[in-house]
């Protein structure tokens, strides 16, 4: 952990990577903002996190390798569980004791996939307390000038175990607003979304009053206008096969057009994938070849009214 501090007061941020040992963006975004910020900071702290599963990191797996499991379906930990929990706990200890403001985690879908933010739900919270809080991590992560979704819906939500993601215990639990950034593909460290994410970090530090010469905030180029909108399963093939993307991530897309094909190892396709509702893909999936029952993409479709 490394912990940057400008001569002001001001917020803390935590910005956290590598939760997923094959994901390495936040790792490289860590790295990067440590230079970028040396001297930069007028304010407040940054508390970076490059990897918070180096040991998933070095075997180049998702999960943790001592007992298999998801670390971001394990917080707020325990120290006396199995290792995943005792990972996880340690992690959260740190980042209670800090007083943290504002969380970031940084992941990577696949390498079709636009940059985006992903927001929580604040299921254990209710009323005023409920919309403020969600409000105010809106509010941050539109900053970042990325394309902004809203999580599942909140049975969805917590039948993922979402709210014991390090973001949805964050949010939930800490009552602090917290949400995920993705970018870049999985294996390995693209430089590319490296500057994607830290142009979007400094826009949310620049935003909160924390840099010397915030940037002029922007948005992304992929950043999908309108909304709100909300992160759905896409659908799913019907056939195994070869998995051939045919609609741009980020293109709005009608209820039954094709989003992609199902091919046979001759060429041959054997279906069309097709949307179930409007909406755009969000990131096809980053596998080859996919089995009936997958899901081809994740959607993003307007977000209903509350």
């Amino acid at each position: 952990m490394t912990c940057l501090r400008g001569p002001a007061a001001g917020p803390c941020v935590a910005i956290t990577g590598n939760i997923h040992g094959d994901e390495l963006t936040g790792l490289g975004a860590a790295h990067a903002l440590a230079g970028r910020l040396d001297g930069a900071l007028r304010a407040g702290r940054v508390r970076l996190y490059p990897s918070l599963n180096p040991d998933g990191l070095r075997q180049g797996t998702r999960r943790v390798p001592d007992d298999d499991r998801d670390l971001n379906r394990c917080f707020p930990g325990d120290p006396a569980g199995g290792p995943s929990d005792r990972l996880a706990h340690a992690a959260w200890e740190d980042l209670s004791r800090e007083g943290v403001d504002l969380l970031v985690d940084v992941h990577a879908d696949s390498s079709h996939a636009l940059p985006y933010v992903v927001l929580d739900r604040a299921v254990h919270h209710a009323g005023a307390a409920r919309t403020g809080l969600e409000a105010r991590a809106a509010t941050l992560a539109a900053t970042t000038g990325l394309t902004v979704l809203h999580d599942l819906a909140d049975e969805a939500y917590v039948a993922a175990r979402l709210d014991r993601t390090l973001t949805g215990c964050v949010l939930n639990r800490r009552g602090v607003p917290a949400f995920t950034l993705e970018a870049g593909p999985r294996g390995r460290l693209d430089p590319s979304a490296v500057e994607v994410v830290v142009d979007a970090l400094l826009g949310v530090l620049g935003a909160l009053g924390m840099l010397e010469a915030p940037p002029v905030p922007r948005d992304h180029p992929t950043r999908v206008a309108g909304g709100p909108w909300r992160r759905a399963v896409g659908p799913r093939a019907r056939m195994d096969g070869v998995l051939v993307a045919t609609v741009a991530p980020g293109a709005w897309t009608e209820a039954g057009a094709a989003v992609a094909e199902i091919r046979a190892l001759d060429g041959r396709t054997r279906e069309h994938v097709r949307a179930e509702r409007d909406g755009f893909v969000v990131s096809h999936a980053h596998h080859g070849h996919v089995v009936a029952g997958t899901a081809v993409c994740t959607w993003a479709h307007p977000e209903a009214p509350a």
